[in-house]
């Protein structure tokens, strides 16, 4: 799980290599994980990237504190 530090920001990505997330993006919106996650994003006014790429990709990227 690579936590990488850009210059202005910190990225952290997981990853599988799985089937990836459904071509209509309705990977279970409500599940708790994605719900924890999508919560925890925002108290650290981080964005959440979501992508296909042969597995599923998430990014979480935030600006690092000054």
């Amino acid at each position: 799980m690579p936590f990488l530090n850009e210059k202005d920001s910190w990225v952290l990505t997981v990853s599988d290599d799985g089937k990836g997330l459904p071509p209509d993006n309705h990977y279970r919106k409500e599940s708790l994980g994605i719900k924890l996650v999508n919560i925890l994003t925002k108290q650290i006014k981080g964005n959440l990237v979501k992508m296909n790429s042969p597995g599923a990709t998430f990014e979480i990227v935030f600006s690092k504190e000054k």
